[in-house]
C-alpha cells in the first residue's frame, strides 16, 4: 500500500463551517504542473505546463468543460498544446478526446476495486492510452473547508499506464492530470509533465502544492549552491540587505545581473575587483537569481533569498 502524501491537506478543519463536495474542474480553474528541460542538463532548466478550464461546451448531448493547456518555456516563451474535454457524472471523471469517451478517476471504486484509466501520449509499449488501476486506499478530507474524496492506486499487472501519489476530487492527480507509463518513455513529450505545483479556482482560492510557485520560471544552470566555483562566491545567503561577491585570483572581469522570479532583468553591475557589496536593500523580500558571465563567456547562475 502506498503512504499517504500531503498530509496536511487531509487533515479536517475544525475550525471552519464545512462545505459539501463541490464540483470538478470550474471555468477558470488552472492547473500548473512542473516541466523539467534539458535533458539530463545538471542543472536543468523548469517551466510548467498549465491547464486551464476555459469554456463550456456541449458534445453528444453531454454538458463538457474545455481544458486548454499551455507550455511556459524557461526563456518565457509560451505556446499553445491543444484542448482536452472533461466532464462528471456521478463522482465519475471523464476525458472526451478524438471521438472518444474514456474515465480520468473514478472516486466510487473502494479498496481493492479496480477501474479503466487514460494515459496521455503515445509511448514506446504501444500507442494504447487505455489501462488500468486497483485502488490501495481512499477516503473523505476537506481542503479549506470543502469536502473532496481521495484515493491511491496501483496499475494492474496488465496496465502499463498509472498515476504515481494521491488522485483528489478537487485538484486530480498530483503528479500529472493524466495517467503515465510504469516503464516505458512517452514519446509526446510535450503533452507529459512533472509534479502539481500548485491548483487554483475561485471558490478554494490557491493550493500550492510544492516549493516552486505556481509560474515560476527556472533557466538553465541555476541550483543552489552559494560556491560556483573554487574562484567565485557569494556569501552570506540568504542574506539581508546585501550580500558580498568575491572571487580568488587570477581575477577575470564579471557581469552580474540579478533576476525576479518572473525573469524580469532587476539589477545589472560590473565586478571589477576581488570583492564587491551588492546592496539589495530596496528588493522586496523574496527568492532571486544572479547571473554571472565572464569575459570568456562562461555562465554561472544561483538562486538566492533577500529575508
Amino acid at each position: 500500500m502506498k503512504k499517504f502524501g500531503l498530509i496536511f491537506f487531509l487533515i479536517v478543519c475544525l475550525g471552519s463551517s464545512l462545505k459539501a463536495q463541490i464540483e470538478w474542474a470550474p471555468l477558470g480553474a488552472s492547473w500548473y504542473y512542473n516541466k523539467k528541460e534539458g535533458g539530463e542538463a545538471s542543472p536543468p532548466a523548469y517551466g510548467y505546463l498549465k491547464i486551464e478550464a476555459v469554456k463550456d461546451t456541449v458534445i453528444e448531448e453531454q454538458l463538457t468543460t474545455v481544458l486548454h493547456m499551455s507550455r511556459h518555456i524557461s526563456s518565457g516563451e509560451v505556446y499553445s498544446i491543444g484542448n482536452i474535454y472533461t466532464f462528471e457524472i456521478d463522482s465519475v471523471i471523464y476525458i472526451w478526446n478524438s471521438g472518444n469517451t474514456s474515465v480520468l478517476y473514478d472516486f466510487t471504486k473502494k479498496r481493492g476495486e479496480t477501474h479503466e484509466i487514460t494515459g496521455l501520449g503515445f509511448n514506446d509499449c504501444g500507442d494504447s492510452p487505455i489501462g488500468s488501476v486497483v485502488v490501495d486506499s481512499c477516503g473523505k478530507s476537506y481542503i479549506y473547508g470543502f469536502e473532496s474524496s481521495y484515493y491511491f492506486c496501483s496499475p494492474t499487472d496488465t496496465s502499463i499506464w498509472e498515476y504515481g501519489r494521491e488522485i483528489n476530487s478537487i485538484f486530480g492527480s498530483v503528479d500529472f492530470m493524466f495517467a503515465y507509463p510504469v516503464f516505458c518513455n512517452v514519446m509526446d513529450v510535450e503533452k507529459f509533465s512533472g509534479v502539481l505545483r500548485c491548483y487554483t479556482d475561485d471558490r478554494v482560492g490557491m493550493i500550492n502544492l510544492g516549493e516552486i510557485p505556481c509560474d515560476t520560471l527556472i533557466p538553465a544552470g541555476i541550483n543552489n549552491s552559494y560556491i560556483f566555483s573554487d574562484k567565485i562566491r557569494i556569501n552570506p545567503n540568504p542574506c539581508d540587505n546585501f550580500f558580498i561577491i568575491s572571487q580568488e585570483p587570477p581575477y577575470s572581469q564579471l557581469k552580474l545581473t540579478i533576476y525576479s522570479l518572473l525573469g524580469d532583468v532587476i539589477f545589472e553591475t560590473h565586478l571589477r575587483k576581488p570583492e564587491r557589496h551588492i546592496d539589495v536593500s530596496p528588493l522586496p523580500n523574496g527568492i532571486y537569481f544572479l547571473r554571472i558571465i565572464s569575459q570568456s563567456h562562461e555562465c554561472e547562475c544561483i538562486k538566492f533569498i533577500k529575508q
